[in-house]
């Protein structure tokens, strides 16, 4: 056996015949002479030290052994091919990897959409999200961790940063149904929040160092993840401001109540939000692809 001395070619040629139905019939095809595809099939099993065809019938036949390897070798070819398209792509400028890091409180169901039409217009390229809130998606873009970030939870974009507006994220301000909060009859005063835990998320960065965006108690409880800060306020530890689209199930499940505050709209808080990109990057054409559909959902 000589593996070591297999060509892509002997593959394509087999593969050639067993679509084709005959050695005749691939030759036409890969315009050879019938000769040169015998000779290819009988070196390439020569190679392999097992029988391929079995040429007794009026057409080739794949032996038990062919067809078994049969598989393998479509999956060679398949793998060439893909990796000549990516480095074609990649030699064209096509990015090998594209990283993009989300706020927390962004709506994964629209992003999740964009990622899965990315993967079919960019099979080749892959693809590197991040999750993180305030100052720490700005953070992550501009250290050059990631070509893209959407921002939600920050006020504002920080220098160096450019900022594409993207539609707001409606918030709810709730507690469960048990908490003290929860059995206010109507809008609730700023004095009456502040002994009450309210479950915050957490700046991982130095960007909101010594401030706080809409925080009434005087006990807040730092989380760095959505999902803990769901839990902590359905478990009745404390209160907090939830993306409305992650509340309303469980307000209709009766999991959680609404709160009216005094300090902020009826209806809830609007965040804006915005996807960034670094102050004169460059960006490539599937990151740039990326770029356009965020910003056009």
């Amino acid at each position: 056996m000589n593996i070591e001395s297999l060509s892509l070619d002997q593959l394509r040629v087999l593969l050639t015949i067993v679509e084709e139905g005959s050695f005749g019939a691939a030759a036409r095809r890969l315009r050879r002479a019938q000769s040169a595809v015998s000779y290819s099939i009988s070196t390439l099993e020569s190679q392999l030290d097992v029988e391929l065809f079995d040429r007794s019938g009026y057409r080739p036949v794949l032996t038990a052994a062919g067809k078994t390897l049969l598989g393998e070798i479509r999956e060679i070819i398949a793998r060439t091919d893909r990796l000549k398209t990516h480095a074609r792509a990649m030699s064209a400028g096509l990015e090998a990897e594209v990283s993009i890091v989300s706020d927390l409180v962004f709506p994964l169901a629209p992003l999740c959409s964009i990622f899965y039409e990315f993967n079919r217009q960019f099979p080749g390229v892959s693809l590197r999200i991040y999750s993180d809130s305030l100052g720490g998606v700005a953070d992550l873009v501009l250290n050059g961790t990631c070509s893209l970030g959407i921002l939600a939870t920050l006020p504002e974009v920080p220098a160096g940063l450019i900022g594409h507006a993207l539609s707001s994220i409606d918030t709810q301000v709730v507690a469960a149904p048990g908490h003290p909060l929860a059995q206010v009859d109507g809008r609730i005063s700023t004095h009456s929040l502040r002994d009450h835990p309210q479950i915050v998320l957490s700046d991982r960065s130095n960007f909101t160092s010594g401030r706080d965006f809409n925080v009434f108690s005087s006990n807040s409880w730092r989380v760095s993840d959505i999902q803990m800060k769901l839990q902590l306020i359905r478990s009745g530890v404390g209160w907090g401001s939830l993306p409305a689209n992650l509340t309303r199930p469980h307000i209709d499940e009766g999991s959680l109540v609404a709160l009216q505050l005094e300090a902020l709209p009826v209806a809830g808080e609007a965040l804006a939000a915005f996807v960034v990109q670094r102050v004169g990057s460059e960006l490539g054409p599937a990151t740039s692809w990326l770029l356009e559909h965020i910003r056009g959902h």
